[in-house]
């Protein structure tokens, strides 16, 4: 944690000394003041995982090695078959683990520039960005709010998964709060039951099988995204 904030305080420095000569190539994501400092524009934190992001969805690949929690926006740029993607994907900065360093967050961007499909989250660590989580199509994250997400998966038509997740303090895993899983209840297949844990297993023998119909199962699910909400985004086309 030391070093995560001894690198934020450098940014917070860095831009104060160009934001004389910086230009206005791109929109960027100003940020609270952290303990007495200056606000701080975000997008130099996570500057080269941005422009990474930004030239995976331009060209449909990224000049990058290998980068973390992209097959999500791959799958949505692939998805959208020409259409302009750097319009429809968008990102924020700020901070959801209430540690006062800001993660970044990227996902699917309405017209009224917010959304709640989270493709991937990032945050800073001694002093290196990582991802914290990623999301794709089968296995997708949706937000709720105050760094909590509803996890949403399939496996099949008889495997379905729905849960949800908090992040951790210093925003670099998620914390299980409810799982919730089907899964056949014999060797035969003949009939599917409701599993729940919070361990975010999908283990039987670590779960609790739930006495319900399979209507007051998937109703459950149905309450679950009923509560998630939309965040604002600022998009890619508007980041260069």
């Amino acid at each position: 944690m030391r070093g995560k904030r001894a690198f934020f305080g450098v940014c917070c420095m860095v831009c104060t000394m160009l934001v004389l000569g910086c230009g206005a190539e791109k929109e960027t994501a100003q940020l609270p003041a952290v303990d007495g400092a200056e606000e701080v524009d975000g997008t130099k934190i996570y500057e080269d995982i941005l422009d990474d992001f930004y030239t995976l969805i331009a060209n449909g690949s990224v000049d990058a090695e290998d980068l973390e929690g992209s097959e999500g926006v791959l799958e949505a740029v692939q998805a959208m078959e020409g259409e302009n993607a750097l319009a429809r994907i968008g990102y924020s900065i700020k901070d959801i683990s209430g540690d006062g360093i800001p993660e970044l967050l990227v996902g699917a961007m309405t017209d009224d520039h917010s959304g709640k499909e989270i493709y991937t989250v990032y945050t800073c660590q001694n002093d290196t960005p990582s991802c914290t989580f990623s999301g794709w199509g089968r296995s997708g994250y949706t937000s709720m709010g105050e760094g909590r997400f509803l996890y949403q998966g399939s496996g099949g038509a008889m495997y379905s998964i729905f849960g949800t997740y908090t992040i951790s303090p210093d925003g670099t895993s998620l914390l299980c709060e409810d799982y919730y899983f089907t899964y056949e209840k014999d060797a035969d297949f003949s009939e599917i039951g409701f599993y729940h844990n919070t361990s975010g297993q999908w283990e039987k023998a670590v779960s609790e099988e739930l006495d319900l119909s399979q209507e007051e199962f998937w109703n459950i699910q149905e309450s679950l995204q009923k509560q998630t909400e939309t965040i604002e985004l600022i998009p890619f086309s508007s980041y260069r």
